[in-house]
């Protein structure tokens, strides 16, 4: 591929490689298109500007105890989620899902039941959230 045909895209990769602290050089093709595209001049400069400023800003050692409390609260929230398609939730679906069935053949004569039923449903799931959110911020 010659310079000319270098793509924005292939250029903007292969300027950003050259950020890394082993490259002290850029690589060929790209000085030449960013000279010639505006876009990806403008946009070498911004990056510029940005490592710039972030090369100067402070680095901040954290405790060892924050970032332990941090991989445990994710840890633990993983396996909150692992539980999700547990025996007991699934029985619970599957129970659900029953009563729905039973509950939509017997609203079903008429269309006003359907809807009775529909709203009363939607009050049960919102108190149940309701009650699952306030358990949550309390074990919190």
């Amino acid at each position: 591929m010659s310079e000319m045909e270098m793509k924005c895209s292939e250029a903007r990769d292969m300027w950003s490689s050259s950020l890394a602290p082993e490259r002290t050089d850029t690589p060929v093709g790209v000085d030449k298109h960013l000279k010639e595209c505006s876009s990806c001049n403008v946009w070498s400069r911004q990056m510029n500007e940005i490592v710039t400023v972030a090369s100067g800003m402070p680095q901040f050692d954290v405790p060892e105890s924050l970032t332990q409390s941090v991989l445990k609260a994710v840890e633990a929230e993983g396996a909150h989620r692992a539980n999700v398609f547990s025996g007991a939730n699934i029985l619970q679906a599957l129970f659900g899902i029953a009563v729905v069935a039973i509950m939509m053949f017997e609203a079903a004569e008429d269309f006003g039941g359907l809807i009775s039923w529909a709203v009363g449903l939607g009050i049960v799931y919102s108190i149940t959230l309701l009650v699952r959110s306030n358990r949550e911020v309390e074990t919190t």
